[in-house]
């Protein structure tokens, strides 16, 4: 409760000093007011707000679905080998970063974006340590240690 005072503080603080059209805490509707009446969330002024998340949402879906087939793997796979709950929060979002990492590599190499499923699939099941493993053993053969 104290958090959401001080982020209701902070907003409205904010709001007032940048002339904005919302007042309070526009974003923090959902937090107890404190003595004040509770407005219902407005819909944004401008109507094609939707269909540019929409056409956002279509435009990156491959990729979207990739990390969560990624998260999705690595939960699988951590519970499968006796992992716990800390494991699969843990190693999830890491994984979920290296297909991310991996994709746009790909598509900055110009491959196809539909790897991008396979990659996230992939990455979840092998897991960050083992692709860590091949990446060193990878460097360590392209380029040797030196003794300076």
């Amino acid at each position: 409760m104290l958090i959401g005072f001080v982020f209701e503080l902070a907003v409205a603080q904010w709001s007032e000093a940048n002339l904005s059209p919302h007042h309070g805490a526009v974003f923090f509707d959902f937090l107890p007011s404190l003595g004040r009446q509770q407005r219902p969330l407005n819909m944004p002024d401008k109507p094609d707000t939707w269909a540019i998340a929409f056409m956002w949402l279509s435009q990156h879906s491959q990729t979207i679905w990739a990390a969560f087939l990624s998260l999705c793997m690595t939960v699988l796979r951590v519970f499968y080998t006796g992992g716990t709950w800390k494991d699969a929060l843990i190693e999830g979002p890491m994984c979920v970063l290296l297909s991310l990492s991996i994709i746009w590599g790909f598509e900055l190499m110009g491959l196809s974006p539909s790897l991008a499923q396979p990659v996230g699939i992939w990455v979840g099941f092998l897991g960050v340590k083992k692709v860590a493993l091949w990446a060193d053993r990878i460097a360590e053969s392209r380029f040797p240690k030196s003794d300076c």
